[in-house]
């Protein structure tokens, strides 16, 4: 009798041991993964959207910009043209890409209309329904942030 109780208390141990190694791990990954994301966000140059029609301004730093007329958005608008959550403004590859999100007026970039994702530039000039908004990269964009 024993002996069994000796064998489940060594596996009862070993399983104990297991578990605080998984957790220990996942815990330094969970770790890890949070600092990557603190310094990939430090990295990514300002962006600065000027509304033209209300000289109203937006400073962002961080990889992804929605623009729109909800409430639920980075950069809100009030303008019957505009959608929901209209135009999606991202950072990857270091470069700020602007996209239509299938807005039922459309997207312009420099009176072009977006069917694809496009490159944006420092100066560009976007267009979300009747509202301009002008487009600062990085340095110029830094100066008030």
């Amino acid at each position: 009798m024993s002996g069994i109780f000796i064998l489940v208390l060594r596996g009862l141990l070993a399983t104990t041991l297991y578990l605080f190694l998984i957790w220990s791990i996942y815990s330094i990954w969970k770790d890890l993964k949070r600092e990557v994301n603190l310094h990939k966000d430090k990295n990514i140059p300002s962006l600065r959207l000027i509304l033209q029609s209300k000289d109203r301004v937006g400073i962002f730093r961080k990889s992804e910009v929605f623009i729109g007329k909800d409430k639920g958005n980075d950069f809100i608008i009030a303008d019957g043209e505009l959608s929901a959550q209209h135009t999606r403004l991202f950072y990857t590859q270091k470069l700020w890409w602007v996209e239509d999100l299938h807005s039922t007026n459309g997207t312009f970039l420099n009176n072009e209309k977006l069917e694809t994702p496009i490159l944006l530039t420092n100066g560009d000039q976007l267009q979300c329904g009747t509202s301009f908004i002008e487009i600062q990269i990085g340095n110029g964009a830094d100066k008030d942030a």
